[in-house]
């Protein structure tokens, strides 16, 4: 299969996970209507708060074995030796996550206070705390499908997932009136039937027969290095919301997680992007037009993604508008330095190709903690005086250093032969385009909505001097 092949199955892919991920990835999107109008900042700062206490415990759990599972996977075609990989990491995650969980209910009543201060809702951090073992399910069942390139089925996977964590947050919140306790109940119904599907389609991959000692001892010396690195990447997305409740008030923290929330619209395209990718290069790595490929993709994705950026920060007033209340409307100041941290972070997956070729994940590591040092210190130094829009600033530095970082190390491990002339032209390009938005257009009627729609469409002028559709059918 010649390169133009190959990149046509990338884009296939990449929008069969794009659909999916959309909605898996959107749940807080579809949701935002419901809670701006049922909670106040406040309560939607207390919900990012402990939304970033489960990401941490997720991470202790998962023990970097997502990753081992990744590349183990595809050293063999013998589905055998797969079902080995898959049943391994299973019941190691599904084991400590029950094992952590029970420990973290004993202890709620002190880990409560600490995260929401005085008065924090227990029953609140106990629901928090189940999500997360019934949600080896969906990850391992999700990834899954997803090695095994059955794209449509792990769309389909992920929509009935999402689609029914909605329906039921939903009917929790409005139809029963729960409230805040409704938001975690729905997840856990949601996660419940989730588990019966996913335990139906990885019947014959999650056997305990499969499951090895030796296979999962070689998985945990790759995964766990990258243990800290989740810590890392949790303290670089997690530290602001902290310092912002510590410095400032929840409600600072719901606004910058509303900004966070809005952005994810690039997020979740380029993570259903990466989603595609890593499987994708993986299994490409030995045909000899592979790093030609690979350097290609960046160009492209760094296109896209920036003219996505452009169109959500050019219109985010718009979108707030439509999706939250008026008390929410401040929010829109992060949006645009919030929308090109996920895209250089989208970066950072593409980065991690050559090291993860030749097994080394010492630089994705590295990468992370060089994020974390940078968003920590920012955060610190900027957050008291600036609030939440330094939030915003700090993560986007971060995330472009540890994609910098990792390209730099990558091109020493595994050389490709990267455009970064054009990568930095088309951020550059974006990064003017939303300036003169924010400097000097501050109306927001009929016209200036015309201004805007003719500024984002001029950015797509640039893929003429890129040669983006030469690239995109090169063979």
């Amino acid at each position: 299969m010649g390169a133009r092949d190959l990149l046509k199955r990338l884009l296939g892919e990449s929008a069969v996970y794009g659909m999916a991920g959309a909605i898996q990835k959107s749940i807080g999107l579809f949701l935002i209507p419901i809670y701006t109008r049922c909670f106040t900042p406040e309560e939607y700062g207390v919900l990012a708060l402990l939304s970033a206490f489960s990401v941490l415990f997720d991470i202790f759990i998962v023990l970097g074995l997502d990753n081992s599972a990744a590349r183990w996977f595809y050293d063999t075609e013998e589905v055998e030796d797969r079902r080995i990989t898959i049943a391994s990491w299973f019941w190691c995650q599904l084991a400590v996550g029950l094992l952590t969980a029970a420990g973290l209910l004993l202890a709620a009543p002190l880990i409560a206070p600490l995260l929401l201060g005085e008065g924090g809702d227990v029953r609140l951090m106990s629901l928090v705390i189940l999500l997360v073992p019934l949600g080896t399910f969906l990850k391992v069942t999700g990834n899954t499908l997803r090695y095994q390139r059955a794209a449509w089925k792990a769309a389909t996977f992920s929509v009935v997932s999402a689609l029914s964590t909605v329906g039921l947050v939903i009917l929790m919140v409005v139809g029963l009136d729960l409230g805040m306790i409704g938001v975690y109940a729905g997840q856990i119904a949601a996660l419940c039937l989730v588990a019966v599907v996913g335990a139906l389609l990885l019947r014959p991959w999650i056997a305990p027969r499969h499951a090895s000692r030796e296979r999962l001892r070689q998985m945990l010396s790759f995964g766990l290095p990258l243990v800290p690195a989740g810590i890392a990447s949790w303290v670089r997305l997690s530290s602001d919301r902290l310092i912002l409740q510590s410095s400032w008030s929840e409600a600072e923290v719901g606004l910058f997680a509303l900004a966070f929330q809005l952005a994810a619209v690039v997020g979740l395209c380029t993570s259903a992007f990466d989603m595609a990718y890593g499987p994708f290069a993986y299994s490409i790595h030995q045909q000899p037009h592979a790093r030609d490929l690979y350097a290609r993709v960046l160009t492209l994705f760094a296109f896209g993604g920036a003219w996505l950026c452009v169109v959500v920060s050019l219109f985010d007033d718009l979108i707030i508008a439509l999706l939250a209340t008026e008390a929410y409307a401040s929010a829109a100041s992060g949006v645009p330095m919030l929308c090109f941290s996920h895209l250089f972070y989208g970066m950072v997956g593409i980065a991690s190709i050559g090291p993860g070729i030749v097994k080394k994940s010492g630089p994705v590591a590295t990468s992370i903690f060089i994020a974390a040092a940078v968003s920590l210190g920012m955060n610190f130094a900027l957050i008291p005086s600036l609030g939440r829009d330094a939030a915003a600033l700090s993560n986007m530095c971060s995330s472009l250093a540890a994609a910098a970082w990792l390209f730099w190390q990558g091109q020493r491990l595994y050389p490709i032969p990267y455009r970064f002339g054009g990568v930095a032209a088309c951020v550059l390009t974006a990064w003017a385009i939303v300036a003169v938005d924010t400097f000097f257009i501050n109306d927001h009627g009929h016209f200036a909505t015309a201004i805007r729609a003719l500024m984002a469409l001029g950015y797509l002028t640039l893929a003429l001097p890129l040669g983006i559709s030469r690239l995109a059918r090169e063979a």
